[in-house]
């Protein structure tokens, strides 16, 4: 529900879809994308696909969650598990205000990530001045989400503006590095 929070026009939710969407739509048709949406639930919305059309509609339809809290570990976890049969650079991209507060603890999905040879890209979207939620300031776990993308080799996006959701999104989808295991 801090997704709904008006820092970004007209609010977080609708402009984190609508970026989410032109990032898929600038993809080459050899990349594919997975949707998993997350509250206290994570749930799949669709599996690794490459029918970019039916994964804009996908992230389009998602609705938000009436249920509280922010189980970013099991998303993670989830993520991971869905990327397992890729032979392909495999890469999550994490968009958050980072306030996990229930479910896996991150330093177990981290790991998770990890053993998989996932880079976890972590974009936190929220205003410099954070926003009001209902009488609680919601300000940015920039912490968290620092946490996360150092320890699995990716990269934290600090965003506060649209433009800048846009940049990281664009940066994410030019980066051509990918982990490499080392195991024999």
């Amino acid at each position: 529900n801090s997704m709904i929070v008006e820092d970004f026009k007209p609010n977080r939710f609708v402009v984190a879809k609508e970026t989410a969407k032109e990032f898929v739509e600038s993809l080459g048709p050899d990349n594919y994308v997975a949707v998993i949406s997350f509250s206290s639930v994570t749930q799949v919305e669709t599996p690794l696909s490459n029918d970019h059309l039916h994964v804009k509609q996908i992230i389009n339809d998602i609705p938000l969650s009436d249920v509280g809290g922010t189980d970013i570990g099991q998303a993670i976890v989830n993520g991971a598990n869905l990327l397992l049969q890729s032979d392909k650079g495999k890469s999550i991209i994490l968009l958050s205000d980072g306030q996990s507060n229930i479910g896996i603890p991150l330093e177990q999905a981290v790991d998770y990530a990890n053993i998989r040879e996932i880079t976890i890209y972590t974009i936190g979207m929220a205003s410099e001045e954070g926003a009001d939620f209902f009488g609680v300031p919601l300000t940015l776990d920039e912490e968290t989400l620092s946490y996360i993308a150092t320890n699995t080799g990716g990269k934290f996006y600090r965003v506060g503006t649209e433009e800048e959701l846009k940049e990281a999104y664009n940066e994410i989808a030019n980066i051509t590095e990918r982990k490499i295991s080392n195991n024999l």
